[in-house]
């Protein structure tokens, strides 16, 4: 761990895990050199600093969804070095400082590879929504692709590992319970939580 502040960017994934907030990827003039680092900022200091990481990062470091639970920080998609979408949904331990891939990228009923998708946590599962890809025909069924733009929903449960494609099922749901005339929540048949 060294002290060193990040370089000049945008577009990077931050989290915050307590009082520590994680920084890492993001573009700047085209030097990758930074990118095999993630920086930490402790507010109690508040003075920056460089973790290197010795194993391959996820292959998305530039305007990709995270969220954090835990002493971990999750990542799912963001441009790669070549200005791919990329896919794939990583977990970092601030712990150990090592990554691990939790869903390889267009896992079977995962989500596309894309940019700019939301991402948040609760109750030990990670809900990524929306986002923009050029592979139209990647689009999970059920979900809206307009303009490179999507509506696609998912869930991961740490727990077990299920990927679920949320908007189909919310869309199921919806329609077997105006099917059977019945005012049923989702949240009341347990699948958000």
């Amino acid at each position: 761990m060294i002290r060193q502040e990040p370089v000049a960017k945008t577009g990077s994934f931050s989290a915050s895990v307590n009082s520590t907030f994680y920084l890492w990827g993001g573009y700047t003039d085209g030097n990758t050199q930074h990118l095999a680092k993630i920086y930490s900022l402790d507010h109690s200091s508040p003075t920056w600093r460089s973790h290197d990481i010795r194993e391959e990062l996820p292959s998305g470091y530039y305007a990709g969804a995270c969220t954090s639970i835990g002493p971990f920080l999750y990542s799912y998609g963001g441009w790669s070095q070549n200005g791919m979408e990329t896919g794939g949904l990583f977990e970092f331990s601030t712990q150990t400082l090592s990554w691990k891939e939790l869903a390889p990228a267009e896992a079977e009923g995962g989500p596309m590879k894309k940019i700019q998708a939301g991402m948040i946590s609760y109750n030990k599962k990670l809900y990524l929504f929306g986002g923009y890809s050029n592979s139209s025909h990647l689009v999970q069924s059920g979900s809206q692709f307009v303009l490179g733009f999507t509506n696609e929903f998912h869930s991961y449960d740490l727990r077990t590992g299920d990927l679920l494609h949320l908007l189909k099922l919310y869309k199921a749901i919806n329609f077997l319970c105006l099917s059977i005339g019945q005012n049923v929540s989702v949240d009341s048949i347990g699948i958000a939580s």
